[in-house]
């Protein structure tokens, strides 16, 4: 509506609120470019989404070669250990928090104003485009983000049609205390276009728990596949997979390590571990 229909001072009132709303939008819509993660899965898909000299910083974790895909990428990237101090000193514009990780601080950050955005944990393959789609939406790398998912379904795809020349086999993921992946898992999938039935979803396993030594070596499944992230090889969790019982009935079993880093994270290298696991 033209000013002179309303009073001047209205006038100018409205002019200011309309620059304010205008201005706050720009704001909103502002490429990040001082990004910090806090959370290893963060890491991961920062690292492949967004362009170096915008990242100020990731978790101590990056840099972890037994946990961390990206760990030869860091470089000289400055690692922090996710405490609320380190963070403000970089003064970011953009944090990345772990779902269920780093609440304290993630707390303390959201009060004193900073924008923090959550990777959530991924259960399934769709789950990981969705993250990878919904991080290179903020950080306005859409086709970034469209490339890393079409070559992560590409890898898949090939390494499915392979599987399938393939026999089947009963698998099962075995880690210290017998804890192992059932259905509603990424790894759970991966087994499945792996061409292999995992023995942890057939026993009615569901997300994680734990099989039983005897219940193993019961079914004898043909492909052992040792996930074992362990720090320490001497624990008494650790124990259960190097117990007489089960070294015996290995002896002339298909046992293989898969790597962690392929799947502690949902991320495109899911394309790593099944493309292993066909191999195997």
């Amino acid at each position: 509506m033209p000013c002179h229909f309303i009073p001047k001072m209205l006038c100018s009132l409205l002019l200011c609120l309309l620059a304010n709303l205008s201005f706050a939008q720009d704001v909103v819509q502002a490429k990040p470019t001082r990004i910090v993660s806090m959370n290893l899965c963060a890491d991961q898909l920062l690292i492949m989404l967004a362009d170096r000299e915008h990242i100020l910083s990731l978790s101590n974790l990056a840099i972890d070669k037994n946990l961390s895909f990206i760990a030869a990428q860091v470089g000289n990237i400055p690692l922090n250990e996710g405490h609320a101090e380190q963070i403000v000193a970089l003064q970011p514009d953009l944090i990345l928090a772990g779902q269920y990780s780093e609440t304290d601080a993630s707390s303390m950050l959201t009060r004193l104003g900073y924008k923090i955005e959550t990777i959530n944990i991924t259960f399934s393959i769709a789950d990981i485009k969705n993250n990878i789609r919904s991080l290179a939406r903020l950080l306005q790398e859409e086709k970034r983000g469209e490339v890393l998912i079409q070559n992560m379904e590409q890898r898949i795809k090939l390494a499915n049609q392979q599987a399938q020349l393939q026999k089947r086999r009963l698998a099962l993921i075995y880690a210290p205390n017998g804890f192992t992946s059932g259905s509603k898992t990424i790894s759970h999938e991966a087994l499945e276009l792996a061409g292999m039935d995992n023995l942890a979803a057939l026993k009615g396993i569901e997300y994680y728990g734990n099989l039983s030594l005897e219940s193993v070596i019961q079914a004898q499944p043909e492909l052992l596949i040792i996930n074992d992230g362990t720090i320490n090889p001497h624990s008494l969790a650790q124990r259960q997979l190097q117990h007489p019982a089960l070294q015996h009935w290995l002896d002339d079993k298909n046992v293989i390590t898969m790597p962690p880093q392929f799947w502690i994270c949902g991320g495109p290298m899911i394309a790593d571990a099944i493309e292993f696991l066909v191999a195997h």
